[in-house]
Formats: structure tokens, sequence, C-alpha cells
């Protein structure tokens, strides 16, 4: 068949046109990682919105329930999913009254330095660092489309709490919300921890609500820019600080300034200890040499010959040993020079 004549496969390729042309970069980027296709299909589901607001007539949970592993199944197989994701997956991520939700592409992260930077994973890259009470911005892996019907409660899954990870996002996802979560993590433990691409790192329940007076449930407003769900830097980055890191990074700031002025004035005491053993050294050297030219030539008067009849070897020994003394007071004063 003509390319020309090829039918839309799912009605996709009119929103992954408007993916080409939008010119978001963070769109772009989650499309070469997560696949156009994929994001196509959560944006279909956004230009859907308002469906979300109607009622499910073969619906019959009761209102305040929560959702068992099968009813969360049931929503995912509706025309706009509650969760977007290959239901032969579901499987291993979905529990007996809830759904494991799992690290997704883009995330932001405080390194040890303080500097804050933008982390892709994909399945090359699948490791993201979170340092020593640092934080870190991570989004999900699922995209959600919340039906009026229902709202989401979502926390960090107990095992990474263990860890040291600590949580400080949202308790509840809004009926009609579109979108991927996302959150800042903590890490209050003095270890690095590391979060994989894909792996459970939340849980998520569903809880019905009760319609409007008209019959609809109320949803949340959809953003006039629908790109804007995609992207999470409307958040203020210089907001999103770790205390703890902040101080420690401050305190070992100001060690280092004690230690190098430590240093400083250790160097300045080694050099003035040095000189003066230097001073000594030449003034004991001159000394001695002085005491030994004295007593070799100054002394004519003293009777060497007790100890070998005319005092020659004495004489000598006193000249060389003073030769010796100035030889050392002149290598001591060059050294100190």
């Amino acid at each position: 068949m003509p390319e020309e004549q090829k039918q839309p496969e799912n009605n996709l390729e009119k929103y992954i046109h408007e993916i080409d042309i939008c010119g978001n970069p963070v769109v772009q980027k989650l499309s070469e990682v997560m696949g156009k296709d994929n994001i196509a299909r959560y944006l279909s589901h956004l230009y859907k919105h308002d469906s979300l607001a109607e009622p499910n007539t073969t619906d019959t949970i009761q209102t305040g329930s929560v959702l068992c592993g099968d009813d969360i199944i049931s929503y995912c197989e509706h025309t706009v999913p509650l969760i977007d994701y290959p239901l032969k997956d579901y499987v291993r991520i979905i529990e007996s009254a809830s759904y494991q939700l799992r690290l997704g592409s883009r995330c932001r992260v405080v390194d040890e330095k303080g500097k804050d930077k933008t982390v892709w994973l994909h399945d090359s890259q699948k490791i993201l660092r979170i340092p020593p009470h640092g934080i870190a911005i991570v989004s999900t892996y699922e995209w959600l489309n919340i039906p009026g019907s229902l709202i989401g409660r979502w926390n960090l899954k107990v095992k990474k709490v263990y860890e040291g990870l600590v949580w400080v996002g949202s308790l509840q996802v809004d009926p009609g919300y579109q979108g991927f979560l996302f959150c800042p993590i903590y890490n209050l433990s003095s270890e690095p921890r590391d979060l994989i691409y894909k792996d459970p790192l939340f849980t998520i329940d569903f809880v019905r609500t009760t319609p409007g007076k008209d019959g609809k449930y109320k949803i949340w407003s959809l953003p006039t820019n629908k790109f804007s769900l995609f992207d999470f830097d409307r958040l203020d980055e210089k907001k999103i600080k770790s205390a703890p890191q902040e101080s420690f990074r401050k305190y070992d700031t100001q060690i280092e300034n004690i230690v190098n002025q430590t240093e400083e004035i250790k160097e300045k005491l080694d050099n003035k200890i040095e000189t003066y053993s230097q001073v000594m050294l030449v003034l004991i050297s001159v000394i001695i040499a002085a005491l030994a030219i004295i007593s070799t030539f100054g002394l004519t008067t003293i009777d060497w010959s007790f100890i070998d009849g005319k005092g020659t070897t004495f004489v000598i020994a006193s000249f060389v040993f003073s030769i010796f003394a100035i030889v050392f007071a002149c290598m001591a004063m060059r050294r100190k020079k």
C-alpha cells in the first residue's frame, strides 16, 4: 500500500506529528528514550480528558472502597486506561490491592558538589545515584489517567525507607490527573543510594469517590499547554535543597579552611625552627673553629711535651679540626642561604 494510503495505527500518527512539530526538548528526549509511540499514546489520552468525568455504568464497586488487583486491571483495560502499560507485564507489579510504580526516565539530582543536573535513564543507563544526605527529583515510568471516580494514594515502598530514603511527595493523586508522577526523594543515610531504571520504587492504591449532583465527577483541570505535563521544570530548583547536605558541605568547607590555616602555621613554624637551628649551627661552628685556631697557634707558651715530647701531634690535630669546623660553618651558612 502506498505511503499516502496507509491508515493511522490507533490514530497515533497525528499525535506523532504533533510531537515532531512541538519543538519541546523534553518531549523530544522522552520520545527518544521511551519511544515516540508511547509518548504519542500518552498525548492521545490528554485529548480525551473530559471523558474521565463520565460515570462508569458497568462499575459496581462501592464508594469509598479500595480497588483490588483485578479491579485495577479492569480499569487499565478502559479506552483511557487507569495505568498505561502493557497488560502482559501487570502480573508482577500488581499486588492484591495496589500497583508498584517504577522509576522513570527523567530525573534531577544534586550531586556531592551541590551541582543540580538532569539525568536521563534508559536501558543502557539504568543507575541513578543519590549522594549521602542528597536529594533527587524522580518521575514514574508509568503514565496515569485517574478517572473522576477514583483518587490515587501513593508512597515510597517500605523497603526503600529501610535503606534511608525519605519520600516528600503528595499523598493523594486527584481525580482527572493525567501524566507521570514525580516527587523529591531524600537520602538521609551516610552512604550513596542507587535507584535502578524500571525497578519498583513506589506503591499506589486507588479509592472510589462520589459523583456530583449532576451525576458527573469533578476532575482536575487539564493545563492549556498539554506538553507541560511531560516536564517538571516548573518546580523551582533553587528551593529544592537538602538541608543536611548543605550543612555538611558548609562544615566541610570550614574544616578545609582550618586545615589549610593549620598547614600554613605549621609551615611557618618549621621555617622558623629551621632558621634558628641553622644559625645556632653556624655560631657553634665558628666558636669551635676559633677555639681550635687559638689553641693551636695562640697559646705558644703551653708546653705540650707531656704528650709526645714536642707537642707536634696535638698541634696538627688541632689545626685539622679547626679546618673542618670552618668548612662545616660555611656549609651551614650556604644551606641557610
